[in-house]
């Protein structure tokens, strides 16, 4: 961020990132952030993580365009308020979800201090956040996730020895279809109408959509063998067009 143009509604102050503009800037910091490393309240400051988004509000309270903050490590800001909303609805085509709201007034900093410490730490969180647990911001283009990761970790000094490519085959693989979550989401209609509408899910909990084997041969035991009967009824249903292997058969039979 050091080195990139700032937009016109920002000013630098030393190392500072203050508002500089009418209205409130807010921060819409999903609830769950809160509730481990990628959102901390210090005082009156708040360590973030930077993959979440935000909007001006004018003075008469109507809204500016949604954008994404993407500056994926963790850094300090210091709002002026904050406040809790419920079941709040960002966009149209977004699912609601629980956020709070980091206002800021003119000269706040919305950035306490742009040199932020180099920690291979804060990719692992990003990993963390994105892919073990599915907590994904809904407003981040599908086409655009694969990078966060390697954004992440060159802000923090390293590098990944894994093509994008594997990266993107992650991140296909826990995006999901919204109107039909066993699908992912590259193979969705909802694609073309709409790259921000996918469904995020944890990757511990993909296995539950892909064959029987899969979920039996996954992390969480209980749910795996729920979800292999499951998919086995569906399958004999004809619900499924999934073709068992040579070991599926033997598990899940």
């Amino acid at each position: 961020m050091a080195n990139e143009q700032l937009p016109n509604f920002v000013r630098r102050d030393g190392n500072s990132i203050l508002f500089d503009g009418n209205g409130e800037l807010q921060y819409y910091i999903p609830e769950n952030y809160f509730s481990g490393r990628n959102a901390i309240i210090e005082g009156s400051y708040v360590r973030l993580f930077g993959s979440f988004t935000y909007r001006i509000v004018s003075t008469t309270g109507s809204l500016g365009q949604l954008k994404v903050f993407n500056w994926p490590t963790a850094f300090l800001c210091r709002p002026t308020h904050i406040t809790k909303e419920k079941d709040m609805k960002l966009e149209p085509n977004v699912p609601e979800g629980n956020y709070r709201i980091l206002g800021f007034e003119n000269g706040d900093q919305l950035v306490t201090n742009i040199f932020t410490p180099q920690d291979i730490d804060n990719t692992q969180d990003l990993l963390s956040l994105h892919i073990m647990t599915g907590k994904i911001p809904p407003t981040i283009s599908y086409y655009d996730l694969y990078m966060y990761p390697y954004d992440s970790i060159a802000l923090n000094g390293s590098r990944f020895e894994v093509h994008s490519q594997m990266m993107g085959l992650i991140y296909s693989k826990i995006c999901r279809d919204p109107d039909d979550i066993s699908q992912p989401f590259r193979l969705s209609s909802a694609l073309d109408k709409d790259p921000k509408s996918f469904i995020p899910m944890s990757i511990k909990e993909v296995p539950k959509y892909i064959s029987p084997y899969a979920a039996i041969t996954s992390e969480n035991i209980d749910e795996g063998i729920v979800s292999s009967v499951v998919m086995t009824d569906n399958i004999e249903e004809g619900k499924s067009e999934h073709r068992y292997s040579p070991l599926e058969k033997v598990l899940t039979m």
